[in-house]
């Protein structure tokens, strides 16, 4: 895991990265991709996800962001390419593990991120707003590369 810093005042501690991993798994409602990084603090609370969607049906890719429960429902969701202007979203479910909100989706998202540095995500929780930079190192690698398998007992 790489150490970065958080950007917002109110959660301002160092930050681990999960490296970016491909699972394509394979259900009722046909394939598809999803390649996803978390940050973490030092202690392991999770701090922010971002998962990418590749569907195979040929829709346009999108970008899907975890976050702790606390946040504000009622508050939109950015995330920034480098420094694209950001894109918005709105939460579609929490469960007891976290917030998920999506993106809006975009055809050309999929090229930004494999030439991009960092997501930028911003949010608003129960502390005011929040924000996480998401490094994209190794994240082409993980597009061109082999989905993580998974071995069963």
């Amino acid at each position: 895991m790489r150490k970065s810093n958080l950007v917002s005042a109110a959660l301002a501690a160092a930050l681990l990265y999960s490296p970016w991993t491909k699972e394509c798994p394979k259900g009722k409602r046909g394939g598809g991709c999803v390649l996803t990084s978390e940050a973490r603090r030092e202690n392991g609370d999770f701090v922010a996800s971002a998962v990418v969607v590749v569907p195979d049906d040929g829709a346009a890719p999108a970008l899907r962001v975890g976050l702790p429960l606390g946040v504000l429902l009622f508050k939109e969701v950015s995330a920034a390419v480098d420094r694209e202007p950001a894109a918005t979203g709105t939460y579609s479910v929490c469960l007891p593990s976290g917030c998920l909100a999506d993106i809006e989706p975009s055809r050309d998202l999929l090229d930004r991120l494999k030439k991009g540095r960092a997501i930028a995500l911003r949010w608003s929780d129960r502390n005011g707003d929040a924000a996480c930079t998401v490094p994209l190192d190794g994240f082409a690698e993980a597009l061109s590369g082999p989905p993580k398998t998974f071995k069963t007992p």
